[in-house]
């Protein structure tokens, strides 16, 4: 496939995503005009993928230590919003509040209340 048509597919993919709401544009074109994007982006979603299989591994266990998940799960909020990736933003804040709901603490809960 041409270059240029190559750059039209990521260019229309780049606005879908902004249409989406899967990121956010300000945030995103400041990493392009820096000529950062790329790596970034391929760096949060292998940390990402780290923190979600961490995650996973600690509501497999039969007692779930609710500070390591609520810690984890800040952390993927902390890296979703140098990539202005605010749909991954929304979806732990969404996860805090279930965490907080699913274990009925008494503890205020950090990731729902961000």
């Amino acid at each position: 496939m041409a270059a240029a048509a190559l750059r039209a597919r990521l260019n229309a993919h780049i606005s879908t995503m902004y249409a989406q709401g899967v990121v956010e544009e300000e945030t995103f074109e400041q990493l392009r005009e820096d000529g950062t994007a790329t790596e970034l982006a391929r760096l949060f979603i292998n940390e990402a993928y780290e923190i979600l299989h961490d995650i996973d591994i600690r509501m497999e266990e039969p007692e779930v230590d609710i500070d390591e998940v609520e810690a984890l799960t800040q952390q993927l909020m902390e890296c979703a919003s140098s990539v202005g990736a605010q749909q991954v933003k929304l979806a732990c804040m969404h996860f805090g509040d279930f965490l907080c709901n699913k274990m009925q603490t008494r503890v205020p809960c950090v990731i729902g209340s961000c």
